[in-house]
Order: C-alpha cells, then structure tokens, then sequence
C-alpha cells in the first residue's frame, strides 16, 4: 500500500473537523460550499437556488463560544518555565515566534474544531515543537506516524508560478529499532511515491528509541463543537 494510505475512519473524522471549522469560518465559507450545507429544493432552478442561499442567515455561534471558551480556560496562564538553554520556548515554542500562551492557544482551538491533533519535538537550529491538525495525521500504528505536509516547486518553465505539493513524514524506526524520519515524495509520470531523504535524530548524539511525538487526545474524538456545528 502507498506511503499516503489512510487509517480506518480518517474520512469520516475530517469531515467532522471540516463542518466544525467550516462554521467557524462563518457565512462566506458555508456559502461558496452552496448545496453541501444546503440542498437545492426539487424543481427549484439556479437563479431560484441562488436567492435562496442568498437570503440564508447563518448564526454565527461556533467561532464566538470557541473563543470565549478558550478565554476561560486562558485566563489563568499556563505554567510552563523551561530554565537555562530552553528559557526561549515561552517565546517561541515551534520556530516561528509562537509564544508559549499562543500555542496552547492553539491546542485548545484543535480540540474544539476537530477533536485532537498532534505535537512533533524537533531539532533543528534549536529545539521547536510542530503541531499537526488531525487533517495532517493520515496514518498511525505502534511502528510509525505518517504525517502530510506542504512543500513548494518552483514551475521550471514559468518562473513567477510555484506549485504546492504533499509529502509525507514518516516516523518509524530502523532494523535495529532507532527511531528514524523517511521522506516521501511522488515522482512524475507513475513512478509513485518513494524516499527522497532519511534522517535519523538523536538526542545529544544518542539515538532514539521511542517517536517524540503525542496526541492532544485520541484520534477518533469528535471536536468539541460538532454538536454545534450540525445546530
């Protein structure tokens, strides 16, 4: 099976985190998605159809009450005090300038909007930590993680058009059980999927014999907001 083959229930768990984010997004979004949201009645023609998704109100109700709940959980800070050469982490926990507040911030809106995500530990010029939305995790078993991600190609016959492209990380181990990272990029023409690059990290030159990445919470958890959502 290929590298991007998908756990039992992925599709069913992303369009739950789909409605959820959708409806957060508000009026414009639900919209545009026109009969997915709201079915074109029988007989009824495309200019009769686009009055009636027209004059449509959507409540704007999932993006507020996420909000406010995660201002009730904020209110107390999260306490987090790295000490010596980690001191930086509660100004930038993942490399991007992403203060400590603003990624649990972010943890708790993954909760709400799609039920659970994901937390990679990485060393690159320093020690960072990356989020996966659950639309990112696309397979999972006790031997590896697989994880889709962007990366960008320039068009080599246009060079003011880039293209965006997946690839997948997959974190799994060696014959000899150290923790590993493959690669996976998919060729032109029907070459499929193969390994472009195989890291192996290390922890102060030591290997690694466990994936140093955590779930926010089980896989298959409804996002909090769904019920509202479906409302």
């Amino acid at each position: 099976m290929p590298i991007n083959t998908r756990y039992n229930g992925y599709d069913l768990a992303i369009e739950k985190a789909a409605r959820v984010r959708d409806f957060a997004d508000g009026e414009f979004t639900i919209k545009e998605k026109g009969d997915k949201y709201l079915p074109r009645l029988s007989g009824q023609t495309k200019d009769g159809y686009n009055a009636y998704l027209s004059r449509g109100f959507i409540v704007p109700a999932v993006e507020p009450t996420a909000l406010a709940i995660s201002g009730a959980i904020m209110r107390k800070p999260p306490e987090f005090t790295p000490t010596g050469s980690l001191s930086y982490l509660t100004e930038d926990m993942d490399g991007h300038g992403t203060s400590c507040n603003k990624f649990v911030e972010s943890m708790i809106k993954e909760l709400l909007y799609a039920g659970s995500a994901g937390y990679l530990v990485e060393f690159e010029d320093k020690a960072v930590v990356k989020q996966y939305t659950k639309e990112n995790i696309i397979n999972v078993s006790q031997d590896y993680i697989v994880l889709a991600q962007e990366y960008v190609i320039q068009n080599e016959k246009d060079r003011y058009e880039q293209e965006t492209k997946t690839e997948y990380l997959e974190l799994t181990f060696d014959d000899g059980g150290r923790y590993i990272q493959n690669l996976w990029r998919e060729g032109k023409g029907n070459e499929g999927f193969s390994i472009v690059d195989t890291q192996t990290p290390t922890n102060r030159g030591e290997a690694l014999y466990s994936i140093p990445f955590v779930f926010s919470d089980v896989l298959d958890a409804e996002p909090t907001l769904l019920h509202l959502a479906n409302v």
